[in-house]
């Protein structure tokens, strides 16, 4: 602005992060604007949204971090996104019998096999079979991209962080394992390197161990597809003419419906279930 007083830095921040120097409050002396009020500037809602009204009594007022910040920021732009989602149940009984028949042969890896490590490689899979599912939208365009990198949701102490195993369909199953492992082991202590938490091309995030069944995960954008996986509980379900106890399984598969349709992202689904329900491929 023609009177405000600014910092060179802020300045040159206000440029890279597209701020627009007038609309911001200098918090320095006399009024100038610092860097760090081009930040908050930067990380506030968007200013047409209106900010809801509450008026109800406060215990404690905790500032959004950094990250909270970040993930806000995310799910803004996530949910103004057209998104459908299809969920559906997949006998996975094969899947946990598969999973204990590999506790003994990793043992010695010093490694626990997990379900989720399963629908890991189910999805990369489905992924290199159904080219389209692995894209961005951007713009007007949609980028058919070239290496499957799958970002996994994970909870840490202050929210959730979304790193990224690159080339996931060229990995074994076990390899795909023990670098989820190590991502879980750095986001518990922080150290996750920057270059892990981005370039995903399509996502995953579990519930399953939080006795949830359905439900419908937010877009990680410019990603058009991201996989919820559900709770596993044991039904009745006919084998054959034959009621029997079996594991089963919920997948929830959101997608953006301006880059794909009904159809393609229902085949998608059936392919990953497909893939989880009939596991013995995965020894290859």
């Amino acid at each position: 602005g023609k009177n405000k007083i600014v910092t060179p830095r802020a300045r040159r921040l206000a440029k890279k992060l597209n701020v627009n120097i007038d609309q911001v409050e200098g918090t320095g002396s006399g009024g100038r604007i610092t860097e760090e009020d081009i930040t908050n500037f930067s990380n506030k809602i968007p200013s047409n949204v209106s900010l809801p009204v509450s008026s109800l009594p406060v215990t404690k007022t905790v500032k959004l971090e950094r990250l909270r910040s970040v993930i806000a920021k995310r799910m803004t732009e996530s949910s103004q996104i057209p998104t459908v989602t299809l969920t559906r149940n997949v006998d996975v009984t094969n899947a946990v019998e598969f999973q204990k028949n590999l506790i003994s042969s990793w043992r010695s890896k010093k490694l626990r096999p997990q379900y989720q490590d399963l629908i890991l490689k189910a999805t990369a899979r489905a992924l290199s079979e159904q080219r389209e599912a692995n894209a961005h939208l951007v713009g007007d365009e949609i980028r058919l991209l070239e290496d499957i990198n799958i970002g996994v949701a994970m909870a840490v102490t202050d929210g959730l962080i979304v790193p990224v195993i690159k080339n996931a369909d060229k990995k074994s199953l076990l390899e795909i394992a023990l670098e989820i492992r190590e991502l879980a082991r750095q986001s518990r202590s922080n150290s996750i390197p920057l270059d892990r938490m981005s370039g995903s091309s399509f996502s995953v995030t579990t519930l399953e161990s939080y006795n949830i069944d359905t439900f419908n995960p937010l877009l990680n954008p410019p990603e058009i597809g991201i996989l919820g996986v559900g709770n596993i509980n044991v039904l009745p379900l006919y084998v054959n003419d034959e009621l029997l106890p079996r594991s089963v399984g919920s997948l929830n598969l959101t997608f953006d419906h301006r880059a794909w349709d009904g159809a393609p992202s229902a085949n998608f689904l059936n392919l990953v279930s497909k893939y989880l329900s009939e596991p013995s491929w995965m020894d290859e």
